[in-house]
């Protein structure tokens, strides 16, 4: 792939004659990029040839990633970079902070040089319709000391231990949190460390919502995933949850399951909800009686499934399948 371009013209040097050939741009220098990643900027040095050419790619050894990580895409980003002469390459499942990072920041020593970073397939992240807040570990939830531990049956059937009491948890998309709210009130809020983030760009919504009434929860949430991909299993084992809450639900519960041995080592287990699951009627109480035993507040979880049981024997009384004069009615999703 050949780049050419024009050099910028001095101000107050002559005009050149119509009839003289442009100078094709030199772009051959060794060029310093950065971006945001864990530990504040990943840098990288980038060396280019006259046509723009990518030689080399550098990453700067005091980068802060995680090790057998972060450090993946670190190792091997480069050779890619350089065998395919372009940013086009897949990130590293459990590591697309890093990947991510490794790539804005070529396209950063690119754009220094007097290119487009486009012109080498790369694509910025789309930006989110509310920005969320920067992920400061600093503001994450403390530990109590444990206590006891208790064993329960998932969604999926598999027996997982917890450790209690659970001082912080991550879920697998924001909407989770609507089944803890009930229980935990406020506290949903603060011990949350981490959520993979939906179709519907729920981190951002939930942020612009709650945030007003809770503060800034989002300084202590590191966003786990993108839509139905894979979970960033760095990501994860730095913000270290007491327990990751999935939806076994949605299809990306198989993404956590890929990464579970790594969680089990760190002493971070897998408890997997089904919501809605096959029976409507009763998936959203069987979750929060499930989600009740976790955060050790059975009787509360009893109040609200109860609740929820109630208001179903409430429409099952009407026999609205036999009526032709069905009443309207009010229906609110995940609180907006």
């Amino acid at each position: 792939m050949l780049f050419v371009g024009c050099t910028a013209k001095d101000e107050g040097s002559p005009e050149t004659g119509a009839d003289e050939t442009v100078t094709p741009a030199d772009y051959a220098g060794t060029y310093t990029g950065v971006a945001p990643a864990y530990n504040g900027e990943l840098s990288v040095e980038v060396e280019l040839d006259s046509a723009g050419k990518i030689l080399s790619v550098t990453v700067d050894k005091n980068h802060g990633e995680t090790q057998d990580i972060g450090t993946i895409p670190i190792e091997s980003f480069p050779a890619k970079i350089l065998s395919a002469q372009s940013l086009k390459v897949d990130a590293v499942t459990g590591a697309t902070v890093t990947s991510d990072a490794i790539l804005a920041a070529v396209a950063d020593a690119l754009s220094k040089a007097g290119l487009n970073p486009a012109d080498y397939g790369f694509e910025a992240s789309e930006s989110e319709e509310y920005e969320l807040a920067a992920l400061d570990l600093s503001k994450l939830p403390e530990k109590a000391p444990v206590t006891g531990s208790i064993e329960l049956t998932d969604s999926k059937g598999r027996q997982v231990t917890l450790d209690t009491p659970i001082s912080s948890y991550a879920i697998s998309t924001m909407d989770v949190i609507d089944y803890i709210i009930p229980l935990l009130g406020e506290d949903a809020f603060h011990k949350l460390v981490a959520s993979g983030q939906d179709g519907g760009h729920g981190l951002n919504t939930y942020a612009k919502l709650y945030t007003p009434i809770i503060g800034n929860f989002m300084e202590h949430v590191g966003k786990i995933s993108e839509h139905n991909a894979p979970f960033d299993l760095e990501m994860i084992l730095a913000v270290n949850p007491d327990v990751l809450i999935v939806n076994s639900a949605m299809g990306a519960h198989n993404y956590a399951l890929e990464i579970e041995p790594q969680l089990q080592e760190a002493g971070i287990p897998i408890v997997l909800i089904d919501v809605p699951g096959k029976i409507f009627v009763s998936s959203a109480q069987e979750t929060i009686r499930q989600l009740g035993g976790i955060f050790q507040v059975e009787e509360r979880a009893e109040e609200v499934a109860s609740f929820i049981d109630e208001q179903f024997d409430l429409l099952a009384s009407k026999n609205l399948a036999e009526r032709n004069d069905k009443p309207t009615v009010y229906y609110e999703k995940s609180g907006y």
